[in-house]
């Protein structure tokens, strides 16, 4: 082992002590995660603003998920460009609030979406889209502690 490997493994060390040391870390976390989120939503929309719209793949177009018991409900457009889903719509909430969506499909009509809006925690969705592609349905969660998962359908409309 050289001086210099040694150095490295001291220097992982004390960052690994740092982080664990740091105070509400868990916090900054989820502000980092949302911050990323849209982040991330914004310059897909800026990157796909001169895509062909809403007719470019099978889930493109508008759609609705109910409320739940733990979620909002949500109105939303997607554009579909290869396994890339790309959104927004309104949160259907008093006052209804501006929600961005990102999401992908995977083989086996899999497919895997992320709602934010500022000053919430995103929720994600998981589930599967039905053999006409009229639906979607799963589950929806969110990391927010006590908030349980819900199963959901969303509609085309």
């Amino acid at each position: 082992m050289t001086s210099g490997s040694v150095k490295v493994a001291v220097t992982f060390s004390t960052h690994i002590q740092t982080v664990t040391a740091v105070p509400n870390l868990s916090a900054r976390i989820i502000r980092a995660a949302r911050a990323l989120t849209f982040i991330v939503v914004i310059t897909a929309s800026w990157a796909c603003d001169d895509s062909t719209g809403p007719e470019s793949g099978p889930l493109a177009g508008r759609w609705r998920s109910p409320a739940s018991v733990s979620y909002d409900g949500v109105t939303f457009t997607l554009r579909h460009e290869e396994s890339l889903l790309i959104g927004e719509g309104t949160l259907e909430k008093t006052p209804p609030e501006r929600a961005l969506v990102i999401g992908q499909t995977s083989p086996g009509n899999n497919v895997h979406l992320t709602f934010s809006a500022e000053n919430t925690i995103p929720a994600l969705f998981l589930g599967t889209v039905s053999a006409d592609g009229g639906a979607m349905t799963g589950t929806i969660w969110t990391q927010q502690s006590g908030a349980p998962a819900s199963t959901i359908t969303i509609q085309r409309q």
